[in-house]
Parts: C-alpha cells; sequence; structure tokens
C-alpha cells in the first residue's frame, strides 16, 4: 500500500502546481472573447493540453460533451478564441510527460464573458458591405464605443464601463493598443490606458501645469511613446489683441470678444499644446502652438467667409517620428500641417494654408490624422476637403469635377518652407451625382500597414476601409449604433487596427503576468 501510495505522491504534486497560478481567475467575467489561458509551468510536464467546454460544467461526461476547443503545446500558456458573449465556460489543462503519458490534471475552471450595449450586433456593431480580400487577420478598434472587432464585424474586445466614461459618444477618441499590450484613448477630460482586462493602469495627471488652468484639456491624440512616456495633446485658453476693428472679424454677439483696460479690443482663443509625461506623471516637455502663430492664422476677416472666423485654431492631430526626432501637427480649422523639431520646438514647416484667404487656393482643407511613414517618409493626410468658414472653390474638386474627400500620401521636399508634393490621392466617391457633395465635415483618420496599405476612417461619411497601393478597397465597413430604436451612422471619431497574432500574444502575456515588450 505504501509503495502504490508512492506513486501516486508526484502525480498529486503536479496536479497542485498546474492549479498554482491560473489565468483567468476562476469565476472571472471577462471583456474579451480571445482569452489566454495559463497554468504554473512545471519541469516534469513536456506538453500542456488545453481543453475548453461551453457551459459551467463539473462533470466528466457532460464537459467532454460540451468541448469545442482542444490544443496541445510545449507551454503552459495557450490562447482560445471562445464564441459567444454572455456564456459561461469551463477549462483544464492535461499535462504529459515526454511519452505521451498523462501524469497531471489541473482540474475544472471556470469563467464567463461579460456583455455591454456595445458588444450587442443588434444595437451596435460594423455592418460589412465588403468581405475582405486580404488582411484577413486585422482587428479594428473604434473608439467611440471602446470596442474591437474583426474584419467579419464581429467583437472580440471592449472596454469595460468605468467612472472615467461618462458617456460612450464622440468624445471618446484615438483607442488604438500600445506595443506594451496596453490600450490607450481620451475619455472626456481623461487620457487613460489599460490593460487587456480594461483595468487602468496609468493616468494623466490632467493638473494645470502647462495650461495655468485647473485641467490640460487633453484633446484629440495620446499616445504611449517608445521610451515609455507618453505623449498628449491639451489646450490654453489665451487672449490675443484684435488688429484694427473687431466687428471686421468677429459677430455682433460673440462672447469671447472684450474690451481691454488699454482700451483695444481682444479675443479669446482656445490654443493647442503638447505635454510629454513621465512614468510618475511629471511635465518632461512640453510646446506651445501660440508661441508658433501670427495674426494671419487667428483674424480672419469676415469679407468673403461663410461665416465669421470663430473657432479656435488648436491642434486636432499629430505623430511623432522618434527615430528622427520631429513631430506633425495638424490644425484642421486653418488647413494646416505644422513639422517641428523634438525637443527644440523649432517649425521647419508650414504645410497648407496660412488663414483667411490664402486658405482658399489650399492642398487639403479641413485634413485629419497625419500620419507619417517611417520608412518612405510620406506624410499622409485624410483630406477632409471641407471648410467651415470658406466656401468651395474649384480647387476642391478633382479632375472630374466631384466634391469629394481624400486619402493623399505627400512627399516632402528637403529644406524649409517648402510645399508637399503630392505623390497618391484618392477620393472617396459614393456615387456619380457630381451635385453631392460627397465630404466628411470632420473625424477621420489614416493608419498606414506594414506592406503601404492604408486603413481608413472617413469621418462623417461613416465608412472604414482597407485600401491597397492600387486604390482598391480591401475591405469596407459601416458602422451603426441605435437611437431611438432605429439604427444610425455610428460616426466613430478615429479608428485603429492591431494584427491577430500580436493581440493573442498580448493575451497570452497578460495570462501569463509577463510584460510583452
Amino acid at each position: 500500500m505504501f509503495k502504490a501510495l508512492g506513486a501516486l505522491v508526484p502525480i498529486i504534486l503536479l496536479s497542485f502546481a498546474l492549479q498554482g497560478q491560473v489565468m483567468p481567475a476562476d469565476l472571472s467575467v471577462l471583456n474579451y472573447r480571445i482569452v489566454g489561458l495559463s497554468v504554473s509551468e512545471n519541469s516534469q510536464v513536456s506538453s500542456y493540453q488545453f481543453q475548453v467546454a461551453k457551459g459551467d460544467v463539473s462533470n466528466e461526461q457532460v464537459f467532454t460533451k460540451a468541448l469545442f476547443a482542444k490544443h496541445k503545446t510545449n507551454k503552459p500558456a495557450d490562447v482560445i478564441e471562445v464564441p459567444q458573449w454572455g456564456m459561461k465556460y469551463t477549462w483544464r489543462v492535461i499535462g504529459y510527460d515526454k511519452s505521451g503519458k498523462e501524469i497531471s490534471n489541473s482540474g475544472f475552471h471556470h469563467f464567463e464573458t461579460g456583455s455591454l450595449p456595445y458588444v450587442d450586433s443588434i444595437k451596435n456593431g460594423l455592418m460589412v458591405v465588403k468581405q475582405a480580400t486580404d488582411h484577413k487577420d486585422f482587428l479594428v478598434l473604434v473608439d467611440r464605443v471602446l470596442v474591437m472587432y474583426d474584419l467579419k464585424g464581429k467583437p472580440v474586445w471592449y472596454m469595460p464601463d468605468m467612472p472615467e466614461i461618462k458617456k460612450r459618444d464622440i468624445n471618446i477618441r484615438d483607442f488604438k493598443v500600445t506595443t506594451d499590450g496596453t490600450f490607450t484613448f481620451l475619455a472626456q477630460d481623461e487620457a487613460l490606458e489599460v490593460d487587456y482586462s480594461g483595468k487602468v493602469v496609468w493616468k494623466a495627471p490632467n493638473d494645470g501645469k502647462v495650461s495655468g488652468k485647473s485641467t490640460e484639456g487633453y484633446h484629440h491624440e495620446f499616445t504611449k511613446l517608445s521610451n515609455g512616456h507618453y505623449m498628449v495633446a491639451g489646450s490654453e485658453i489665451v487672449k490675443k489683441r484684435i488688429p484694427g476693428s473687431w466687428e471686421a472679424y468677429f459677430a455682433s454677439d460673440d462672447k469671447s470678444v472684450s474690451k481691454g483696460s488699454d482700451g483695444n479690443y481682444y479675443k479669446e482663443f482656445t490654443c493647442g499644446t503638447l505635454i510629454e509625461y513621465d512614468v510618475a506623471g511629471n511635465v518632461i516637455w512640453s510646446w506651445r502652438a501660440v508661441e508658433h502663430f501670427t495674426d494671419e492664422d487667428f483674424f480672419w476677416k469676415k469679407d468673403g467667409l461663410i461665416k465669421p472666423y470663430e473657432c479656435n485654431p488648436y491642434l486636432n492631430g499629430f505623430d511623432f517620428d522618434e527615430s528622427n526626432k520631429l513631430i506633425y501637427i495638424s490644425y484642421k480649422n486653418i488647413s494646416r500641417v505644422m513639422k517641428i523639431t523634438y525637443p527644440d520646438g523649432e517649425v521647419l514647416n508650414n504645410y497648407g494654408g496660412k488663414g483667411g484667404n490664402a486658405a482658399r487656393s489650399n492642398i487639403f482643407y479641413g485634413q485629419h490624422s497625419c500620419k507619417i511613414n517611417k520608412r518612405t517618409n510620406e506624410l499622409y493626410i485624410y483630406n477632409n476637403n471641407h471648410s467651415d468658414y470658406l466656401p468651395v472653390t474649384n480647387s476642391q474638386l478633382d479632375a472630374d469635377g466631384y466634391l469629394l474627400s481624400h486619402i493623399v500620401k505627400y512627399k516632402q521636399p528637403p529644406g524649409k518652407n517648402n510645399n508637399l508634393i503630392n505623390n497618391w490621392d484618392m477620393g472617396l466617391r459614393l456615387d456619380n451625382d457630381k451635385n453631392t457633395h460627397q465630404i466628411s465635415i470632420r473625424g477621420g483618420s489614416v493608419s498606414i500597414i506594414d506592406d503601404d496599405c492604408v486603413l481608413v476612417n472617413a469621418g462623417t461619411l461613416n465608412l472604414i476601409l482597407i485600401v491597397d497601393k492600387n486604390k482598391q478597397k480591401v475591405w469596407e465597413a459601416m458602422p451603426y449604433t441605435t437611437e431611438e430604436n432605429r439604427r444610425a451612422p455610428m460616426l466613430p471619431y478615429r479608428t485603429s487596427y492591431v494584427q491577430r497574432k500580436d493581440l493573442e500574444k498580448y493575451a497570452m502575456s497578460y495570462a501569463a503576468g509577463t510584460k510583452t515588450k
């Protein structure tokens, strides 16, 4: 008897070892369907078989019948995609020695997938109008609802509700994955980084040290840098003296115009800032747009405008080329992209309009999401081709006479103060009616894929698509939401992507409790 008992001890110990560190923890409610599973590693186990079944079961026969995934690996961690939201699952791991003999069994473990209205495809989602012909393993991150979809339109990850998210609308912006396997996004006034489970791992201090106010007014763009720092667009309120008569520029009821003690009139503007934080929340670097603007940028005479220029010329996006220490900054209202050096902040180039009448023959209008291709040094723009203030001119029409929004790639000539060279241009024509303005009013983004295809969010045109180098649509979808029991355009502000293999790597790393970087 003692001999038989001794033979059982290693198996029992191995079983305990497999159960020692189990992820996901038992009874967890998960906000993802691409699930990383892990158990403690044991030197006597040569291979591990991960088994997953539908339902909350504890019976061997029921488990075997409900089994839908079975995968053997030489690592104590694996990734399985479970099929549904709001469902319970049971899983276990069988350990085998080098001869293939079963030497351990973790026993049954249980988790379930959560469910929010944002992953209810009846209410919110992507209507795929062109199935993917390439990049089928891509997953797209849609910022307004903070949901990740596969290219079939099925949600695979969602951001759980949290106090910082007051409402999921167009004020949720710039949702993207970092190289550390975390996610960053802007939620109203907060800049947040969360892990795979949706737990906040970093939050910008928002203390007004740059703006001089109570908050920093975060907006539009928030990026985690390769050195672990964070860069975010902020804002500040500035007063500018109006040159000449204020009635020549602004409406009579403009409350932001006031008379100063010196007898001159002043206008309040919201101007952009860039702020770099370290992990501790210290300001490492900052840059103020107001220091690099002229009166031409702030003051547009009413004559010839659709309406008085009263919007603030603050930035609506940036891209940091870290290897070359250059930052590209987009200003939608004045149709300009500014190129500056880092860290000294010198302006190397101003691409686009100078403001007012000068913008009427601009190379882009109301552009969004400037991105630099680090391999080719081309500047990518989503050109809304729309101005809130300037009337439509012939320079906005394409060669066939259509008014369209465009995806454009520009070559950058060497030197300072040189114009961009249009190198690739694709108009987003939706129909053949030249009398229809087929343009996005605002929003939109371009993400550069390694093979020089692009993922495009077409702003208020409410399209997300992948376009190849030959201007062919590889994939296309229309995001939708439900308003007053009717399907309506979702109008996400930006869209980014991650490849499935990378997300699986992040999911496995998260389950194993290790960093991916």
